[in-house]
């Protein structure tokens, strides 16, 4: 059964590598979960009372992923993996299999965020956490994990009012502090932003307790998956695409709706003799091809002395919407 704990200040609680026996949830104190670099601590996340920690290797049956010790005096309770096996026989396998989902994916941040700390170098890093250093470097992967973070808690905690969804606002908050604890600041903009796109709104509920309101979960769940996909494509996240970029994209579609078939191609040297005879500016277009290649659907094709711009009509006015959104992420300061 499961059992609390005292531990001393300082003590550690397991160390990366170590086999997984036991998960965790802090009742008083805090524990700080990091990966170790010659000397010094590489810090993960800071959680506080009421956090659960380590049983992210019960479900993928992998050693531990990070270390864990604690800040201060605290009381642990401790679950060992068969209290929780047992537990597992009351939970759906479709529940089990997302969790397992979850689990992989939260290892393979942590493998990313090795790969940010050695790329940066110890000497840039100085005393800033590692949650820190990955939003300078990755701010685009940041937010997006706010977004995931709300859209999980909508499945899980979302409440029904008439024809309304909402979720209390602490909530996604909590689980944000849990994993970005010295950057906790950071949840209240991405919502603040995300109102102003027009994918939430923030209002009592009827119970009275300030909410979140998803205006469209498909809407949100496909923006988070299309900028997953840029993400993936570009080099740094820093700069979302130029304006130019943009402006050509849209020129590129307006040229292809001309068409009647979604799927098009289009002649570059012909997009840039449509643009001359109409008028219109193209000065360095050929410089932000690379860019425009790194729109998700978009190919680009060698054909002789020319190029293929091959798009599909209906999804690229949805892509370049959420471009969109996304400059307005990186106005504020969040892309």
């Amino acid at each position: 059964m499961a059992q609390t704990k005292s531990y001393a200040e300082n003590r550690i609680i397991f160390k990366l590598g170590d086999t997984a026996d036991a998960m965790y949830i802090v009742r008083k104190g805090s524990v700080k979960i990091f990966l170790a670099k010659d000397n010094s601590e590489i810090s993960l996340a800071i959680l506080q009372e009421g956090a659960i920690f380590g049983e992210m290797a019960f479900f993928d049956n992998q050693p531990r992923s990070a270390s864990a010790r604690c800040l201060t005096a605290a009381e642990l309770t401790e679950i060992s993996k068969q209290d929780f096996q047992k537990l597992l026989t009351q939970i759906p396998k479709w529940l089990y299999t997302m969790i397992q989902s979850l689990s992989l994916r939260l290892r393979t941040t942590n493998e990313r965020l090795k790969d940010v700390e050695s790329k940066l170098g110890s000497g840039v890093m100085g005393n800033k956490s590692i949650s820190v250093l990955a939003r300078e470097k990755y701010p685009f992967q940041h937010t997006l994990n706010g977004l995931k973070i709300v859209l999980l808690s909508f499945s899980k905690d979302g409440e029904k009012f008439e024809k309304e969804i909402c979720i209390v606002y602490e909530n996604p908050k909590s689980i944000w502090e849990d994993f970005f604890f010295e950057d906790k600041d950071m949840f209240d903009k991405i919502i603040k932003t995300s109102v102003k796109v027009g994918f939430f709104t923030i209002k009592p509920s009827p119970k009275n307790i300030l909410s979140i309101y998803i205006n469209n979960k498909n809407s949100l769940s496909h923006f988070i998956n299309t900028a997953t996909l840029i993400a993936k494509k570009l080099d740094t996240v820093t700069q979302i695409f130029s304006a130019t970029t943009i402006q050509m994209f849209q020129e590129i579609l307006e040229l292809g709706q001309e068409s009647l078939n979604n799927d098009v191609s289009l002649s570059f040297q012909g997009i840039l003799e449509h643009m001359k005879k109409a008028g219109k500016e193209t000065k360095d277009w050929d410089l932000h091809l690379e860019e425009i290649a790194k729109i998700p659907e978009i190919e680009i094709v060698k054909n002789g002395n020319d190029i293929l711009i091959k798009l599909k009509i209906k999804e690229h006015k949805t892509i370049l919407n959420y471009i969109r959104i996304l400059k307005k992420y990186h106005v504020d300061g969040l892309v």
